[in-house]
């Protein structure tokens, strides 16, 4: 029994890399609807997926802690959806399904020491 192999391009890497680093920003994204203490489910990672074009739009007038976090999603947000539509102008899309993105995100920015590590 022989084990069959994919390859995967190296542009191809890339492209996921990208949609795992706008995964994690929307999984950052929920964190800001969900209670202290509590890590957002995947419900409510979907839920906020219709901010991501513009997450200031629930927090029109943001503290100075939760404005300095909705610049940092929002400049990582803008940083990988630039990049996921120049891999899609070359007809480049990530393989990676919605579940493998939200299991990725939340381990990643729950944990990010074991990220760096893999």
């Amino acid at each position: 029994m022989s084990k069959t192999t994919t390859e995967v391009s190296p542009l191809q890497k890339l492209a996921n890399a990208s949609a795992i680093k706008r995964a994690e920003n929307q999984y950052r994204l929920a964190r800001l609807f969900t209670p202290y203490q509590w890590e957002p489910e995947r419900v409510d990672y979907d839920r906020v997926a219709v901010f991501l074009d513009n997450p200031r739009i629930p927090f029109p007038q943001p503290t100075e802690a939760l404005n300095s976090s909705l610049s940092r999603i929002e400049g990582a947000l803008a940083e990988a959806n630039a990049l996921l539509g120049a891999f899609a102008t070359q007809g480049i899309e990530p393989t990676l399904d919605a579940d493998q993105l939200f299991i990725t995100a939340r381990a990643n920015v729950v944990n990010p020491s074991m990220a760096r590590a893999a």
